[in-house]
């Protein structure tokens, strides 16, 4: 441990020489996939080299830009934290650009999901914001169900993107003073209600392809019966059909070329083939189509 500490201290020595000072420094952290974004603004750079020390483990898959241009940088792993140093020629307003993603930020307490930070200050900073997005389906924690802090430090400010929420602090820390630290506490929202959610939208959407299933083969069916009536028969499932599936035999009579006798043979046929329905209404018949081939 006294190994560690020195080691810390002899890097944060090291970068002091490398780095003047930082002009601001913006953090955001999302918690949906614990990725770490930092922007940094270095006032001066003494050094063809920026070093910048991270000061919590693991760090994995890091990508820095300096000037928006890749650069080449090498990671030195510490127990805990690391120090990433990089190759530049740049020294005035030097703008760095690093990401990585990490694990451990989050431990659970009391059913409820806690995320503590500490950044170490080992240079003038003039302005330190960090951002923290919460994962979707979480939210901040009532105060008054909470032993700790939900929000810490308290002016912190609570915002949202869409639908998750956000916390972020802005300060100008001390060199000689402590670390800067923070802390969010926040739960899942109501599980049983999302999953009932889920369960009625699954319901609706098996219910809407059984109905357009049973609906494509109704369809399919009544195109398959048609096809295999003849020409004839055809005519007065047509006639039928723009008639709203109803109409009386006298007026099929009326309306086609065909004699009583021709008619009454057709609907018989179509009778047979339970496409059609007759029934006696006063001195004729009433025939209904079938409601499958509407």
């Amino acid at each position: 441990m006294r190994k560690t500490v020195l080691l810390i201290g002899l890097m944060a020595f090291v970068s002091l020489g490398a780095a003047t000072s930082i002009q601001s420094e913006n953090v955001t952290i999302d918690l949906e996939d614990e990725t770490v974004e930092k922007n940094i603004l270095f006032e001066e750079v003494t050094s063809d080299r920026i070093t910048y020390i991270v000061t919590h483990n693991p760090v994995h898959e890091y990508y820095v830009e300096i000037e928006e241009e890749e650069a080449e940088c090498e990671f030195t792993n510490l127990e805990p934290g690391g120090e990433i140093s990089c190759i530049t020629d740049n020294y005035e307003n030097v703008e760095m650009f690093l990401s990585y993603s990490t694990s451990g930020l989050v431990n659970s307490q009391n059913d409820a999901n806690v995320f503590r930070y500490t950044q170490n200050i080992y240079r003038t900073t003039e302005s330190h914001r960090l951002k923290v997005i919460l994962p979707q389906g979480t939210a901040l924690l009532n105060q008054e169900e909470a032993s700790i802090p939900v929000v810490d430090p308290e002016f912190g400010e609570v915002g949202s993107e869409g639908r998750r929420i956000h916390v972020a602090w802005e300060q100008s820390p001390s060199i000689t003073g402590p670390p800067l630290s923070f802390q969010i506490v926040y739960e899942d929202l109501n599980t049983d209600y999302r999953n009932a959610i889920i369960a009625l939208v699954m319901i609706l959407l098996v219910a809407g392809f059984a109905r357009f299933y049973l609906r494509y083969k109704t369809d399919s069916k009544a195109s398959n019966v048609f096809d295999s009536l003849t020409e004839d028969q055809k005519s007065i499932v047509e006639m039928l059909k723009e008639n709203e599936g109803a109409m009386l035999q006298k007026d099929i009579v009326n309306n086609s070329e065909y004699s009583k006798a021709k008619i009454s043979g057709l609907i018989s046929e179509l009778e047979e083939l339970d496409l059609v329905n007759k029934e006696k209404e006063g001195r004729s018949n009433r025939v209904d189509l079938d409601k499958e081939l509407m």
